[in-house]
């Protein structure tokens, strides 16, 4: 039999004399297994905050689309009224989810997107519309935390297009815990 040391026999020790996996547990007292029933450590939900309601999206968003510089007059579909003057804002729900990772629940949250729709002349180059796009992008920057458990995943403007009498560009925001 071979009496040479292998790599798989040594024991490789970090710089302070312990072994990988001794540094593993954040408390060197306790054993490795004890790490594992410790609710902080591992296995424990992620804490989201209270779960937002689809309205109170829709009026953090259009309070911060209000607060803009020149804001423009925004247009929330379902509600009575004839189209303003544009250009002018059109702020739609695209998409709503609501999910829960754990198996006993009570860890639920929403994710979804809103498209806020910048509406302008059409036929009055699309420069104006651009402008008006990213000024409606640069209000929801990555990471911006509205209310506890909603924040901006990501923000970003999409191609224009035209329908019969205006030109409008999207701008998606997506929104998560």
């Amino acid at each position: 039999m071979d009496r040479a040391v292998r790599r798989s026999d040594r024991v490789r020790l970090h710089r302070h004399g312990r072994t990988r996996a001794q540094l593993r547990c954040p408390w060197p007292l306790l054993h490795r297994h004890q790490c594992r029933q410790i609710p902080a450590v591992r296995g424990s939900p992620r804490r989201r905050g209270p779960q937002v309601t689809p309205n109170e999206i829709q009026n953090l968003i259009g309070a911060r689309l209000a607060s803009m510089p020149d804001a423009l007059r925004i247009v929330v579909p379902n509600e009575t009224q004839t189209a303003p003057a544009k250009p002018y804002l059109i702020l739609q729900t695209r998409s709503r989810g609501d999910q829960d990772p754990a198996l006993a629940g009570g860890a639920e949250y929403s994710e979804g997107s809103f498209v806020i729709m910048v509406v302008t002349d059409l036929n009055a180059r699309t420069a104006r519309a651009d402008d008006l796009a990213y000024a409606v992008k640069a209000q929801f920057p990555k990471a911006l935390r509205l209310a506890p458990g909603l924040a901006i995943r990501l923000s970003s403007v999409l191609g224009g297009y035209p329908d019969d009498v205006s030109w409008r560009v999207p701008v998606q925001v997506d929104w998560g815990p």
